[in-house]
């Protein structure tokens, strides 16, 4: 896999994590766990590659708890993940979390890149003629602009006091 299809994974990676409100300890474990890089990974492998926010005492455990959150978030957005309230170990790739990872990646994968085509320029990455777009550039990042965002926070307060609408922001680079 090319460092492209990785930088388009994370974004995606991002861009649902952001959909789902998930911060903190659970965006970590978010992040770690739906990773294709890290799919077959157990997960008491895998804690050790989470960066915490709070290094917990029993890694596996706290790991089990945040993708059980994320598990009842996927529920809550669509996922059709069976098997939630039974005990026990479920059998090999019918875990909730597996589950999840197949929804996210074989249906809500795809979803996302019909809606998001435009080519994506890594950091330092110039278009064809020697010059970054800037418009497409521009596009791109208000395109991933949440919703729920534009609309909570219609208005930003800058350090100097003056009050500049959401759209209204760009970064310069």
């Amino acid at each position: 896999m090319d460092s492209q299809d990785k930088t388009t994974q994370r974004q995606f990676l991002e861009a649902i994590a952001l959909q789902l409100n998930l911060t903190g300890d659970s965006l970590a474990a978010f992040l770690a766990r739906f990773s294709p890089e890290n799919a077959d990974r157990e997960n008491s492998t895998l804690v050790s590659f989470i960066a915490w926010n709070n290094q917990p005492v029993d890694g596996a455990q706290k790991l089990q708890d945040e993708l059980a959150t994320i598990c009842k978030i996927f529920g809550e957005n669509g996922c059709p993940i069976d098997g939630q309230k039974k005990r026990g170990r479920a059998p090999k790739g019918q875990s909730p979390w597996e589950q999840g990872y197949k929804w996210l990646w074989e249906s809500r994968f795809p979803e996302w890149q019909q809606h998001n085509q435009q080519p994506v320029l890594e950091q330092g990455e110039t278009s064809r003629n020697g010059q970054a777009d800037i418009d497409a550039l521009v596009q791109q990042v208000r395109s991933r602009c949440c919703d729920k965002v534009r609309r909570n926070y219609s208005k930003i307060e800058l350090f100097n006091r003056k009050q500049v609408g959401v759209d209204q922001l760009y970064v310069d680079v």
